[in-house]
Parts: C-alpha cells; sequence; structure tokens
C-alpha cells in the first residue's frame, strides 16, 4: 500500500505535531516516498520524536556524495529522537531524518537488509552537533573497526545497545576505546532459528574501559562470567541466557 497521502496529510495537516508514529505490523507492504519525507521536514517543525517501522521508500541511492542535505538557512524538523524498526532506507532517507538536534537514534534492520552498511550509517550520525547520547543497532552488521568509531564519532554517548544474529566482536574491539561517558551497555547475540552462528567470545574484561557503568544488560554471551563483575559498580544487571550464570553460587557472590 503507498502511504504517501498519509505522510502528506500529517505534514501539511499538522504543523505543531511533536510526536508521529507509522508502525506496519501487516503483512503488506507500506511504501513512502523521498518527496514525503522531504515534505515533512519542512512542514513539521514541532515533530520531536519519529518512529518508523515496517515502511519502504521508493527510492534507493547509495552514493554518498550524490546526495546533499538542505540548506541550514532552509526550515527542518529538530528531531530529537529518530526510532526506525526494519525499514528498508536509503542514504538521502538517512540524511533528511539525521536533524542536528538528535540526540537518540535506534536503528533495527530487517532481516536480510541491503541498508547502506554501516560505515555509511555512522558516518551520517557522526556528522552531527552535538553528537548523540543514546544509540541502538540490532541486526546492523557491525565490525570491530564500526564498533571503535562509535566511541570516536560520540564521545558522548551515555546508552549504547548492540545486538546481532552472529554478534561479531570480541574483547579485542574494545581495546583502547574510551567509554567514559557510558553509563548503560546492552549487548547480546540474538539467535535464530536454525542459525549455526557461535555467540561471540566476549568476556566482563571489557568492562575496565567503561569505568562509569551503572547498568549492563548480556543475552547470550557465554563467555561472561559473574567474576568479570567483581570491583564493577553497577547499579542494574540484566543476565539472559548466559552459561556463566548458571551456578547459583557465583551469582550469590555479586551480591556480597
Amino acid at each position: 500500500d503507498n502511504i504517501d497521502g498519509l505522510v502528506g496529510t500529517v505534514a501539511a495537516c499538522c504543523p505543531s505535531l511533536e510526536t508521529l508514529c507509522l508502525l506496519n505490523s501487516s503483512t503488506s507492504e507500506w511504501w513512502v516516498s523521498e518527496s514525503d519525507v522531504n515534505l515533512l521536514a519542512h512542514s513539521a517543525l514541532n515533530l520531536r520524536v519519529l518512529h518508523l517501522s515496517g515502511i519502504n521508500f521508493s527510492t534507493f541511492d547509495y552514493d554518498d556524495d550524490s546526495e546533499s542535505k538542505s540548506s541550514p538557512d532552509e526550515p527542518t524538523f529538530k528531531l530529537k529522537g529518530l526510532n526506525l524498526q526494519c525499514n528498508n532506507l536509503t542514504t538521502s532517507i538517512l540524511r533528511t531524518l539525521t536533524t542536528s538536534k538528535l540526540t537518540q537514534f535506534s536503528l533495527t534492520n530487517p532481516p536480510d537488509s541491503s541498508n547502506p552498511p554501516p560505515s555509511t550509517l555512522l558516518r551520517i550520525l557522526g556528522s552531527l552537533s552535538p553528537p548523540l547520547l543514546a544509540l541502538s543497532l540490532i541486526d546492523v552488521p557491525l565490525l570491530s573497526p564500526d564498533v571503535k568509531s562509535i566511541f570516536t564519532y560520540f564521545p558522548e554517548l551515555r546508552r549504547l545497545s548492540i545486538g546481532a544474529t552472529p554478534l561479531n566482536i570480541n574483547d579485542e574491539t574494545f581495546e583502547e576505546v574510551q567509554g567514559d561517558s557510558i553509563e548503560v551497555l546492552h549487548l547480546f547475540h540474538r539467535s535464530s532459528h536454525g542459525s549455526l552462528s557461535s555467540p561471540p567470545d566476549l568476556t566482563g574484561s571489557i568492562l575496565s574501559n567503561f569505568p562509569n557503568l551503572l547498568e549492563l544488560l548480556i543475552y547470550n554471551l557465554p563467555s561472561f562470567l559473574p567474576s568479570h563483575l567483581s570491583g564493577v559498580n553497577l547499579e542494574d544487571l540484566i543476565v539472559g541466557e548466559c552459561e556463566g550464570f548458571y551456578d547459583p553460587e557465583e551469582v550469590c557472590r555479586l551480591c556480597r
């Protein structure tokens, strides 16, 4: 279905709208043209949170130099939160949606995604000023250089969530990263039916790079052990499917 009319109506009739969610939970495809996204960006000037799920955009362009953002003098919306879940995206769409006021960005790629590669995504987000405070990347095929670049692009980042099937990172990924600003860290290896990928060899030794960490979520990381958390002053710990935490005695030691 083409929902351009809906997006165009919102852009034209709801200039004071602050939050917009377009969530496609049906089996049919929803299509939005790039021109209507641009119309929304230049009309809904009070929009602060945008959540798009299951949307296809009508043009695909991965040439980083072929598209440019609007002139700084042109009025555009000032999003603070952008959540993109299982959409088919273009580089130019990402540029349009990532406004200078953005502080929180969340992306979940659809299965077999042909979305722009992580290097392009991070370069676009890294151009924002001031930098992001919260970043969530789910099923984005991050490699170690991409993860390292996160800490370069976003020196003030407070919340970081990384999850994928498979999760292609290890302890070496976090060597020499500056994670002093991180207060919330979520890491999970997402297993899928029929997947033969092994969980990554990721241990609690990485926590030494996050001295101000307050919340940690780990899922399906069997190399993570309770003993790795000794001396880590966490307020919240969420653990799922981590074999090292199956021993009650080891877990109880965390509470002493």
